[in-house]
């Protein structure tokens, strides 16, 4: 077989591949938490990553691709675990030659060696195919499914195989409890029958029973250990109930005896109880500055708190519910260290080989020891040539703190001052359009008053103004030469505004103000600053998009003697539709000269809305 189907990663594809991968373990969802937590245990084993020693998952990518790309080079078995991973991620390839591949018969995945000839035609009809995908990823995702059906099918003829992951091709090869009675039984009978006089009495059972006993140890240790997680999560849950309700409601769900059992299987138990001491610390910091502080400056340094609490608490939740939903079940509760000899001891066929197999496991964790050891007698030199190292700079550093500290007292007072320059100006920028203001009002006043003065008073204002149909028939009736009303079929008049006075104040408007600026007779700069003015939260808008208008053309037109009027302007208040918010759009009729109205109600319909 070539390394085509041979090699599951290819090197022209590896750089690509790790690069997919690291993407996905830092994104949200692209991977699944055991994926994740599978990648997390297979980086622990190695070299650490500076910094990175509990979780190597958190360092930087291109930290993180460096170190996963050495691992490769040391050990090529790593490569179809990068594969599985990619392909997790890449999930549209995926779904396409799944797809593709379950039209083929079982029977070419349970043969002995892969048909290149077969493979290769089938890469290059799904090339033809799809072409938006590279041929390279088809030919990788293809060697990667195929792996994965091959195993499925030997799964399906053999009913002693390990049991498939739900994620799609991760296999646990743990015994059942079961098998490993089963098999403990064939060796209490194998050693029944062994003659006394045998040497296996001598050397290798009572090194056996040792092994055996200090496992038995350790799992009575552990069991402890996983009880202190339990009552852990207990007292976080008992605690902070309130603020679990208000992050997770989801949490109320959860199996919290499943969750501890979960927590030691994947991260260990030691890592597990670090993430719930760190949990409680996060909820107990964020339960101190929850309140509204008592000045707006504590209130926004604490909402920043806040902020970065919330996104770590939420992080911590979502790591909780995913292995709360996850399916982790070691066999006769193993770790997962111990699972697989585990069922190495079920599958022995006599007791000599099983304690040779115990003998063995015991051996090749000492010499991991030993390399641990190695690994941490290099370590330790080197903080302490680190702790010289700082030693020397301590005292550079805190004449350079002294410095900092002075220039941050300097900005801090330079802040201060243009902060009150700033609000010096802002208060003269207010008087200066308020000015303004009045000097315009003063003079479109005496403008109109010349131009008035033969002009009939009008009619006194009613004392109150109670509905929006009132203010609508009450400006009809006194303003019939300066306004025109034709409202369209999506008007409402009976809208129950909560303001309706504010309706005839902008009515008014129309027929005097903005009347008068149409026809010439006062000269208005700013209309939008006009009605604001005149109505306290009220806008002017001179046109409508083209969009909104040819969307919901039946909202923003009106018809009048057999013509129709296009009603682009408008003047309201706030957007929605409840009791706070109005709007009135209209028209400028140049044959009557008149403001024609169109439409009165809530916010006019539009793409927002």
């Amino acid at each position: 077989m070539t390394e085509r189907y041979e090699d599951m990663l290819l090197p022209n594809q590896r750089d690509k591949t790790i690069s997919r991968v690291v993407q996905a373990l830092k994104a949200n969802g692209d991977l699944s938490a055991e994926t994740v937590a599978r990648f997390r245990q297979l980086l622990r084993k190695g070299k650490p990553i500076p910094g990175f020693n509990k979780d190597p998952v958190k360092a930087p990518p291109p930290q993180l691709k460096q170190h996963i790309t050495e691992r490769v080079e040391i050990l090529p078995e790593f490569g179809p675990v990068i594969v599985e991973a990619w392909a997790e991620a890449e999930q549209g390839l995926r779904e396409v030659v799944d797809e593709h591949l379950n039209g083929i018969d079982k029977a070419v995945f349970l043969a002995d060696e892969a048909d290149e000839d077969f493979w290769d035609t089938q890469v290059a009809l799904l090339a033809e195919k799809h072409d938006d995908f590279d041929e390279d990823d088809i030919l990788q995702m293809t060697k990667a499914r195929f792996a994965y059906a091959r195993m499925h099918a030997k799964s399906e003829s053999d009913e002693n195989a390990s049991s498939e992951d739900a994620t799609g091709g991760t296999v646990l090869a743990a015994a059942t409890r079961a098998e490993l009675e089963l098999a403990l039984n064939t060796m209490l009978t194998a050693l029944g029958d062994t003659p006394a006089t045998a040497a296996i009495w001598q050397d290798t059972i009572p090194a056996f029973a040792e092994s055996l006993q200090e496992i038995s140890v350790r799992k009575d240790e552990e069991r402890l250990r996983i009880g202190g997680l339990l009552d852990d999560l207990n007292a976080i849950f008992s605690d902070f109930e309130a603020e679990f309700a208000f992050f997770w409601q989801q949490s109320a769900d959860w199996d919290i005896d499943y969750l501890a059992h979960a927590m030691a299987t994947l991260e260990g138990v030691d890592d597990a109880k670090q993430t719930l001491a760190a949990f409680r610390t996060d909820l107990d910091a964020y339960r101190q500055i929850q309140p509204r502080a008592e000045t707006f400056a504590a209130e926004q340094e604490r909402r920043e708190q806040r902020n970065v609490l919330e996104e770590t608490i939420v992080g911590t939740l979502t790591k909780l519910h995913e292995i709360a939903q996850m399916s982790v079940a070691p066999a006769c509760d193993a770790t997962p260290d111990d699972s697989q000899s585990g069922a190495d001891d079920a599958d022995a066929p006599d007791g000599t080989q099983t304690a040779a197999t115990q003998h063995e496991t015991v051996a090749n964790l000492q010499d991991e020891l030993s390399a641990l050891q190695e690994q941490y007698d290099a370590l330790q030199t080197t903080n302490e040539e680190l702790t010289q190292d700082n030693a020397l700079t301590t005292d550079g550093f805190r004449a350079l703190q002294t410095q900092v500290n002075a220039l941050q007292g300097e900005v801090t007072g330079l802040n201060a001052d243009k902060k009150t320059l700033s609000d010096e100006v802002a208060e003269l920028k207010d008087q200066l359009r308020i000015s303004e203001a009045q000097e315009l009002n003063w003079r479109s006043a005496y403008e109109s008053e010349v131009s008035n003065r033969d002009a009939a008073a009008p009619e006194p204002m009613i004392a109150e103004v109670e509905s929006v149909r009132q203010a609508w028939e009450l400006a009809e009736q006194r303003y019939r030469d300066r306004l025109a009303f034709r409202l369209n079929k999506k008007s409402d008049p009976d809208y129950n505004y909560s303001r309706p006075k504010e309706v005839w104040s902008a009515l008014e408007w129309l027929a005097t103000t903005y009347h008068g600026s149409q026809t010439g007779a006062s000269r208005v700069v700013d209309l939008d600053d006009s009605i604001r003015n005149t109505c306290s939260g009220w806008r002017y808008a001179a046109d409508q998009t083209d969009t909104t208008f040819n969307m919901y053309r039946e909202w923003y037109t009106t018809s009048k003697d057999g013509t129709t009027y296009e009603l682009r302007k408008h003047i309201g208040k706030g957007i929605g539709r409840d009791s706070n918010v109005i709007r009135i759009a209209f028209a400028w009729d140049e044959d009557s000269e008149r403001v024609l109205v169109g439409y009165i109600g809530p916010h006019q319909r539009s793409r927002g809305s």
